[in-house]
């Protein structure tokens, strides 16, 4: 079985622990799926990293509604988005240690309409 060091861990680590990649010389990531899942996690932990998500999440939720998509760019998202108490729900949410339940998200008013700013 063939065997490969993840650049984040420094752990050898069986090849189906890494992700395809055609840009490397063996075809497979520098860093193994647990280490690029925890560094996802961390990511999507911090503001920009959820705002980034829910803006992606937007975009997502609407193709598959087969809505149009948001009518606003994501640094108008960031913008609106620090004018809703953005910073204290979402220190509630780390301060919760992360509960689902107290993610910051964006709902529609009408549901039936796409999403946008007002």
């Amino acid at each position: 079985m063939e065997r490969k060091k993840c650049n984040t861990c420094a752990q050898c680590k069986s090849l189906s622990e890494f992700s395809k990649a055609k840009s490397n010389t063996d075809g497979y990531s520098n860093r193994c799926k647990k280490c690029v899942s925890q560094r996802n996690t961390e990511y999507y932990r911090t503001e920009i990293g959820l705002i980034k998500r829910i803006y992606s999440n937007l975009k997502v939720k609407s193709r598959e509604r087969n809505h149009d998509l948001p009518n606003f760019t994501y640094e108008e998202l960031v913008t609106w988005i620090y004018t809703q108490n953005f910073k204290t729900i979402f220190k509630n949410w780390v301060d919760s240690n992360y509960t689902t339940e107290l993610i910051p998200s964006i709902d529609r008013l009408d549901s039936t309409l796409p999403y946008s700013l007002n």
